[in-house]
């Protein structure tokens, strides 16, 4: 049994992807408005995601006395994941946008198995690369599980961020997204997709936008190139769907966040 949760810890210690059911503002802050004939792609987070859980110690159970003799020996876990996100306004500060599920993780902070039970530490470090290759440290400001929405500090900006559009969008519209499915994306290179909103069922606004791991935190653009949702979620065997927050979901959000960098 101890020998099983050593081997359990090692082998998830390992790098994984993840994946979807598929400030101050600085004196770099630039207030120009965009054009909206032009893909933002400066705009444009990759977010890198690391997770790390150590053992930290042993708490109260059947078997203390064998997890204090064992708890030296069991290795790290780390996860690193990457997601999709966009440089917007939010109500009076630019932000990153991405989804929630994103920016946190479902490991517990209790550990029990076969009697044994541990308190787990986390650390988590959450990076943006910019459309120039740099990476940047940055940090949750405000998290909506509800709606799978996070907003991320913004160190530095070198873009102009994008606006919320005005308007909800209409089905038929057609709509775009930036994303890194399975984590593609480089500085010389940007995935822009595009296909039509398609309405609101259950919980998840519809987009007909090709949607993959990776895609996760895609903000959806008009054809002004303004915020109006964002990708999710996917259908794993009809990639050509992505779900997600909605224009309502957007607004609300955003307008919560006053200047809290």
């Amino acid at each position: 049994m101890i020998k099983n949760l050593i081997i359990l810890f090692a082998s998830m210690a390992i790098f994984t992807n993840a994946i979807l059911g598929c400030a101050t503002v600085n004196s770099h802050m630039k207030l120009s408005s965009r054009s909206s004939s032009e893909v933002p792609k400066d705009a444009f987070a990759f977010v890198a995601v690391s997770h790390t859980y150590k053992p930290e110690k042993c708490l109260n159970s059947v078997d203390h006395k064998k997890c204090s003799e064992i708890i030296g020996d069991l290795p790290p876990i780390v996860q690193q994941g990457s997601g999709s996100g966009l440089l917007v306004w939010a109500k009076k500060t630019p932000i990153f946008l991405t989804a929630a599920h994103v920016c946190l993780d479902d490991m517990p902070e209790v550990f029990d198995i076969d009697g044994i039970t541990i308190k787990i530490e986390k650390k988590i470090e959450i990076k943006i690369m910019n459309s120039k290759g740099k990476f940047m440290n940055t940090k949750i400001l405000k998290v909506d599980e509800k709606t799978d929405l996070c907003a991320l500090h913004v160190p530095k900006m070198d873009a102009a961020p994008v606006k919320i559009s005005h308007r909800a969008p209409s089905v038929g519209d057609k709509v775009y997204a930036i994303s890194a499915p399975h984590g593609i994306f480089k500085p010389t290179m940007t995935l822009v997709f595009s296909g039509y909103y398609s309405g609101y069922g259950d919980r998840w606004h519809y987009y007909t936008i090709p949607t993959r791991p990776g895609s996760s935190g895609s903000v959806v653009l008009d054809k002004n190139y303004r915020a109006v949702g964002m990708l999710n979620a996917a259908f794993l065997k009809i990639e050509h769907i992505g779900l997600g927050a909605g224009y309502e979901e957007i607004i609300k959000f955003v307008s919560s966040i006053d200047d809290l960098n």
